[in-house]
């Protein structure tokens, strides 16, 4: 919740130091076990680095969301991603 409120504040730098973290940190094994969490802060940190104009990291993050996640996730994720390219 707290990087949702800093994405939408765009107080992005701080939004991706929260998120990086996890990001980086995360098993395939500990990705599975919270899923749908993982995915949307990975989505947050694809906005992050959006917003801070880091655009191949963006599309990376966002591609990992867009491949894996469903409905209203993968929509926005996609949309983030054409908005991207």
């Amino acid at each position: 919740m707290l990087a949702r409120s800093l994405v939408e504040r765009k107080e992005f730098a701080q939004a991706a130091a929260l998120l990086e973290p996890t990001a980086k940190s995360s098993s395939p094994a500990m990705r599975e076990a919270t899923g749908q969490q993982e995915l949307e802060n990975r989505y947050l940190l694809a906005l992050s680095y959006e917003g801070l104009k880091r655009y191949p990291e963006a599309l990376a993050a966002v591609l990992q969301v867009v491949d894996a996640a469903d409905g209203q996730l993968k929509a926005d994720a996609q949309l983030t991603c054409g908005s991207l390219l």
